[in-house]
């Protein structure tokens, strides 16, 4: 789990089954320059678990495993009021929450996304969506409206 907004996360520790350890997004280091901050279900290395102090344990450092893919979809439904909806890609189709926008704007049906796959349980889920540049002015466009 990390918050996009509270720029921190959780892990499971490699070490104790259901242990959740905390860090922060300025702990997390990527594999290459550009790529997003950590992408739901993504495997990763986990540095010294700390102490929480009363909270959860805590880490200073989490390492990406492997380099995510970008990838290209389709909005193939949408609700804004609930806030989710589906994106259809080469390789099926994931879930699509609006807490999973790596910017302000929002989706319309039959809007082409960039993303990274990401997986909450078994479940495919779309992970810091964007719209593609050509798209990008008028669905920011229409979520300031």
């Amino acid at each position: 789990m990390f918050s996009t907004k509270g720029h921190y996360g959780f892990c499971q520790s490699p070490e104790v089954e259901g242990l959740e350890v905390f860090f922060h997004a300025q702990d997390f280091h990527r594999t290459n320059p550009g790529e997003p901050l950590p992408i739901v279900g993504e495997e990763v290395q986990v540095g010294e678990i700390t102490d929480g102090q009363g909270r959860r344990p805590r880490t200073n450092r989490v390492l990406r495993v492997h380099s995510p893919k970008l990838l290209e979809g389709t909005v193939v439904s949408f609700d804004s009021q609930k806030g989710w909806g589906f994106v259809d890609w080469e390789g099926g189709q994931a879930f699509f929450h609006m807490s999973d926008r790596e910017i302000d704007w929002m989706p319309v049906i039959g809007s082409q996304v960039y993303f990274y796959l990401g997986y909450k349980g078994a479940r495919e889920r779309v992970c810091w969506a964007r719209p593609v540049r050509e798209q990008a002015t008028q669905g920011l466009r229409e979520s300031n409206a």
